[in-house]
């Protein structure tokens, strides 16, 4: 697939994520040691533990200190607040003192494991499958959450079977076997529809959607989405009417090629983004609305909605989206064949890139700066930048992203007529493409 095409082609689904961690605040230390002071129970637990996460990015004992403060004060109270103080403290150390976390996750299941108390282990046992999904120990997520659905009985604490169920859907999700990952959506659908967990059962229809379009079945995928939208319209959810209206509106355009279906669908979750003022929402749309554009041919149209959204990425100082605006408006001056202009952003998106750490997307710019040279007929220079993706993805394991890379460096060598190098490197290509094929069958 032609790079710029690659970059144009992303889709922002909605997923309704479990969070690894609670936001530190920016409020200074000692106010909140002293609020912690006067605190007490789980909001005392909540507080402390908020004071480690921050105190334990410059020193990490002193952090360790709060965490095992908030945990000692929890004995005094029941059970269930022990557990949970003891779980939200291996979340709080897991990044930055691993051994610490795994040794309270140690004590959490060796505690319950005396209890007679189906309610707290199943209670604990949900909690321990989220940690493990947050952390991406993925078998020991779903050996979790398997524990406590057979202790859970058919009409037994439905919210806590209905998280259960998710979990287990991100679990497959991120292992990438979406008809299992369905398979226990529509579990977890049933479970909501029968507790009439309405705003639970829309996110349900959302990810029903996602999943169906990561598995091409592009009406079914539409179909669920206008399921959640029913609802959110009726519950007048409004965020969650604009990400449904945007993921209607990538179906259209990313895969059914609807362009004029997916303008009337960003339009209408532009407008709410604007009435809630997410900003970060009517930057993706005026991304989106700007690529409909380029697929058109109205570069004008489509520099202007891309600059749009640069503009808010810009006063927002979310660096990822600036990289992502100017790779999008190079895309478009290539594709004008303004090699100068367009080589510039990619250059720009490249620094950006690198500053933020982000080796994929250092890799994808790399290949971006390739791609606009051998448009631009200046062979050397694209066999340069081509090369220096393929070390990058080497680097980073991931043999699929290169395939297209060494085709693509082929094809330049074909050019220069170094037939012997361009066969060298569709040979490569060949076997990338053998490999990934193997790996996925």
């Amino acid at each position: 697939m032609n790079t710029f095409k690659k970059y144009i082609i992303k889709f922002f689904s909605v997923l309704i994520f479990l969070g690894f961690l609670t936001p530190v605040f920016s409020q200074n230390i000692d106010s909140l040691k002293q609020v912690a002071k006067e605190l007490k129970g789980g909001e005392k637990i909540q507080k402390l533990l908020t004071i480690a996460r921050s105190t334990m990015k410059t020193s990490k004992e002193e952090g360790l200190k709060y965490v095992e403060e908030a945990v000692s004060y929890s004995k005094q109270l029941p059970d269930s607040m022990y557990v949970m103080a003891l779980v939200n403290a291996a979340k709080s150390t897991f990044r930055y003192m691993p051994k610490e976390s795994e040794k309270y996750v140690n004590q959490t299941i060796a505690f319950i494991s005396e209890k007679d108390d189906p309610a707290l282990v199943i209670l604990t046992k949900h909690k321990l499958s989220s940690y493990f999904l947050n952390i991406n120990k993925l078998d020991e997520s779903i050996r979790q959450a398997e524990d406590a659905l057979v202790l859970l009985n058919e009409t037994s604490m439905p919210e806590v079977k209905s998280k259960l169920f998710y979990n287990l859907v991100m679990v497959y999700y991120r292992k990438g076997e979406y008809e299992t990952a369905l398979s226990f959506l529509e579990k977890e659908l049933e479970v909501n529809l029968q507790a009439n967990f309405q705003d639970e059962t829309a996110n349900v229809y959302t990810r029903m959607g996602v999943i169906s379009k990561n598995l091409g079945n592009y009406d079914k995928a539409t179909e669920y989405y206008q399921k959640a939208l029913k609802i959110y319209e009726s519950l007048e959810v409004k965020d969650g009417m604009a990400h449904t209206y945007t993921n209607i509106g990538n179906v259209y355009f990313y895969f059914t090629k609807n362009y004029k279906k997916s303008i009337d669908y960003y339009q209408q979750a532009l407008t709410i983004f604007e009435e809630i003022e997410d900003v970060e929402g009517m930057s993706r749309i005026y991304l989106n609305i700007g690529l409909v554009y380029v697929e058109w041919g109205s570069y004008n149209k489509a520099v202007n909605f891309i600059e749009k959204s640069l503009e808010i990425n810009k006063k927002l100082e979310n660096e990822k989206l600036i990289a992502e605006s100017y790779n999008h408006l190079s895309v478009v001056y290539a594709e004008q064949e303004k090699y100068s202009l367009a080589l510039s952003y990619a250059e720009k998106a490249l620094s950006l890139n690198k500053k933020i750490k982000n080796s994929k997307t250092v890799s994808h710019s790399y290949e971006a700066i390739g791609e606009i040279y051998n448009k631009w007929g200046k062979y050397y220079e694209a066999i340069k930048y081509y090369n220096l993706s393929i070390e990058m993805i080497k680097k980073m394991g991931l043999e699929k992203e290169s395939m297209g890379v060494y085709r693509d460096v082929s094809e330049v060598y074909a050019k220069l007529g170094n037939y012997q190098k361009s066969l060298d490197y569709f040979k490569t290509y060949s076997d990338v493409k053998d490999s990934t094929f193997n790996k996925e069958s």
